[in-house]
């Protein structure tokens, strides 16, 4: 009788992909580990370069430029802890679901000598049951899937401000390290020597970018550090 009342339900296989997210889940603590390493990378960077400013490139605002490294670091952990609020979210909706699979469970095969009596009622609570099990299940999916989403566009963005940040370090060496009043061509040649990995075009367009002012570069307000600490920023270990 009861083969015909409930639809066939691969239990085992629904608890093995619930498993399989909670691992996934825990994968959030990488995205978190790899955004404390951002935020130490920017700190860093910040310290060399950031701290003492009395001769810049004209048009840059040195405590503008503080002030943005700091909104973005800011930035960083808000993000990091709606990160983790998704995180707990998800967690708890699928505790919820498989808390009513429990339940549906013990009303399908646990009161097998009342179900004669209270068929109709049974039915409804199991469908019912069912379509709330099934719309949860939906939800969580929906909501891991956002999350995996976001960590990886937040991943990447990270990454690419971490390599720019890089980047700019460099060319600020090679302006302090640079004799006054030389020419941006053999500031940019020098660039090249020290960062022979660097593409020719790509370093000469972060240079030409940072060098007058134009596009992120100008955005961020980026500055330079005296030189008079050139030699602290040449040897990071003395910091």
């Amino acid at each position: 009788v009861m083969a015909h009342l409930i639809t066939p339900v691969d239990i085992p296989g629904i608890v093995k992909d619930f498993q399989k997210i909670v691992v996934d889940l825990k994968e959030s603590d990488k995205i978190n580990r790899s955004l404390s390493y951002a935020h130490r990378v920017a700190d860093v960077i910040q310290r060399r370069c950031g701290d003492a400013a009395v001769r810049h490139i004209p048009g840059q605002d040195i405590e503008e430029h503080k002030k943005n490294r700091n909104r973005q670091l800011r930035d960083l952990d808000n993000e990091n802890r709606q990160l983790r609020q998704l995180y707990e979210d998800s967690q708890w909706t699928l505790h919820l679901v498989m808390e009513a699979h429990r339940r549906l469970m013990e009303a399908t095969f646990g009161k097998d000598n009342d179900l004669a009596s209270t068929r109709k009622q049974n039915e409804e609570e199991e469908e019912n049951t069912k379509q709330e099990f099934y719309v949860n299940a939906a939800r969580m999916t929906k909501a891991v899937h956002d999350i995996f989403e976001h960590e990886k566009e937040m991943s990447d963005k990270i990454q690419k401000r971490v390599e720019e940040l890089r980047v700019e370090n460099d060319i600020l060496r090679c302006i302090l390290d640079s004799e006054s009043g030389a020419d941006i061509q053999s500031i940019y040649d020098r660039l090249e020597n020290k960062t022979p990995k660097h593409s020719p075009r790509s370093s000469q367009d972060d240079f030409g970018r940072y060098a007058h002012g134009d596009g992120a570069s100008r955005d961020r307000d980026e500055e330079a550090t005296p030189r008079k600490k050139a030699s602290v920023i040449l040897n990071p270990s003395m910091n």
